[in-house]
């Protein structure tokens, strides 16, 4: 509150605020507005420029006729004027289903980017090879990144996903639709808080999963898992949201077994299909 006042009774230059009274003051813009205020005060463009200030870079392909390669110049023009050579503050970048996002676009963007948080390249199926998981996996430092959202990727193998993961020990929320099987490599991001596999997994990352091998883990939806082991997750893991699998269906007594399981805890529960039908009684 002390330095929300401040920034409230401090003069109209923002060279005068503190970096941090700035960051305050700019959280509240999104981009777009805060690359329109650039445009009224060359005194505060040349301050955002100068400290790398950028919070998000989203893209709708509708809105955003143009080339991913004009954006990534734009971006490393904003970056050669700031005092690190990098957007530093830039969090969030959405980037689902641009058509003209290629793999060297996106490697040059991570290396602009070091603090991202959240990545989403989804539905980018027709232009995006696994170098760009080598992209991830091979980035001058390690990204804090919290949130990760993949396209599908046919070539994405067991030993791409481990490496990826060893170099994001922040991420929590990983999404990715699978053509091969997931294995157990997803189990070296202990830290994980959501997971959605839209795709198989293997019957060891099932056996570790049942076992608690996601501690942390609150928000589950794959697509491909037998009803006791969903049962097993909710009782060894703090889940609040829970997707029913589609293969095989599940039982009305696995999802009473997986609701009793969550208990007050049970926020979401999606159920995509229908359920097996109740055994005859005798």
């Amino acid at each position: 509150h002390s330095s929300l006042s401040s920034v409230m009774a401090c003069p109209c230059s923002p060279s005068a605020l503190s970096h941090d009274e700035l960051l305050l003051c700019l959280s509240w813009l999104p981009s777009r507005s805060l690359l329109a205020a650039e445009l009224c005060c060359s005194e505060l463009r040349s301050l955002v420029l100068r400290r790398g200030l950028l919070p998000q870079v989203c893209l709708d392909p509708l809105a955003f006729p143009g080339a991913c390669a004009d954006l990534v110049r734009c971006l490393e023009k904003r970056a050669a004027a700031s005092e690190g050579g990098k957007i530093t503050e830039l969090r969030t970048l959405g980037l689902r289903s641009m058509p003209t996002l290629s793999d060297t676009d996106l490697q040059r963007l991570l290396a602009l980017c070091p603090s991202l948080t959240r990545l989403d390249i989804s539905e980018n199926e027709p232009n995006l090879t696994p170098k760009a998981i080598e992209a991830l996996r091979l980035a001058e430092t390690a990204l804090p990144l919290e949130e990760l959202v993949l396209p599908l990727m046919r070539q994405l193998t067991h030993f791409r996903v481990v490496g990826m993961l060893q170099r994001l020990p922040q991420l929590q929320v990983l999404e990715m639709p699978l053509h091969q099987a997931l294995t157990s490599a997803v189990l070296v991001a202990p830290r994980l808080r959501a997971l959605h596999i839209a795709g198989p997994v293997k019957e060891d990352f099932l056996r570790l999963l049942s076992t608690g091998g996601l501690p942390h883990l609150e928000d589950m939806g794959l697509l491909y898992c037998p009803g006791e082991v969903l049962v097993d997750v909710a009782r060894c893991c703090p889940l609040h949201s829970v997707t029913v699998p589609l293969d095989p269906l599940c039982s009305f007594e696995d999802l009473a077994a997986v609701v009793e399981a969550c208990g007050e805890r049970l926020r979401y529960l999606r159920i995509p299909s229908r359920l097996q039908p109740l055994a005859p009684s005798h």
